[in-house]
């Protein structure tokens, strides 16, 4: 019955459109702007090194690492001892994390260390510097040396 009641309706209707219409406009492009940022910047190098290791490795292969080296590793293939995150599928998580520590001392025994690759299956030994101690002399007799991008070095343990 009034009509400036409808006038001003129609104004507020058209104006929260208009500002609607804008803000997803506004979004839009921005994400557009982000994705070619993405697009166009270079991996990180803890993809590059993890893709060479899986390339060199190989996808059966068991690579024991501390977690930092080789949380990115299942993602390309291989398989690794020890998990970044808490994972409830790995009811023996705290045994790994205790081998792969025995195993990277510098001061370790072998006989240790053997037992180690055999009950996990152990194909490689990746580490991001080179060993000292045992370990040095351990890896030395018994594996393969393979630099990787990234300051990765690669051991491929001799069956």
């Amino acid at each position: 019955d009034r009509p400036w009641r409808k006038i001003v309706a129609g104004s507020l209707v058209a104006a929260t459109l208009a500002v609607f219409t804008y803000h997803n406009v506004w979004v839009a492009y921005e994400d557009s702007l982000y994705n070619r940022r993405i697009a166009t910047r270079a991996p990180s190098t803890i993809l590059v090194g993890a893709r060479a290791v899986a390339d060199a490795a190989g996808p059966h292969a068991v690579v024991l690492a501390d977690t930092h080296l080789s949380w990115a590793l299942p993602t390309f293939g291989p398989k690794v001892l020890v998990l970044r995150h808490p994972n409830t599928l790995v009811p023996d998580e705290p045994d790994r994390d205790l081998a792969v520590g025995i195993f990277l001392s510098s001061s370790g025994a072998d006989d240790l260390r053997r037992r180690i690759i055999a009950e996990y299956g152990v194909t490689h030994v990746l580490l991001n510097r080179h060993p000292g101690g045992t370990l040095a002399r351990f890896l030395r007799e018994s594996a393969t040396f393979r630099a990787l991008p990234s300051g990765y070095k690669l051991y491929t343990l001799n069956r």
